[in-house]
């Protein structure tokens, strides 16, 4: 297993927060797929886990070297099994993927009341 892409992400939970309160639902179906969004609901802290996935997200998005602001996001969906994270990639994010040989991510997300993180490891193919 070779490492060849890293991303890194720090997301300031209330600041993602008052986003969400902002914007309510637009934000969240334009960023979230609907199992991220049953995910993080069921969660007793939703925002920082809307924050770790955020984060997830754009570590990821950082790895590939795509803009972590675009539409690409909602082309990343963040599942946790067992508690570990794992990306399923479609679109532009998996073909930037693809292009660079990149068959999966190793996920590692954190998060306290006040920020979440996350570092996302692309692994050749």
């Amino acid at each position: 297993m070779q490492v060849i892409a890293l991303g890194t992400a720090l997301v300031d939970c209330a600041r993602l927060r008052t986003a969400i309160e902002a914007l309510g639902e637009r934000l969240l179906l334009k960023a979230y797929t609907q199992t991220e969004l049953e995910y993080c609901h069921s969660r007793p802290h939703s925002t920082e886990c809307f924050a770790a996935i955020w984060a997830a997200k754009d570590a990821i998005l950082k790895a590939l070297g795509l803009r972590a602001g675009g539409p690409e996001r909602g082309q990343i969906e963040i599942r946790f099994e067992n508690g570990i994270a794992q990306a399923v990639l479609s679109g532009v994010v998996k073909a930037r993927a693809e292009q660079m040989d990149i068959g999966g991510f190793l996920l590692s997300t954190a998060h306290t009341r006040l920020s979440a993180t996350a570092t996302a490891l692309g692994l050749r193919r």
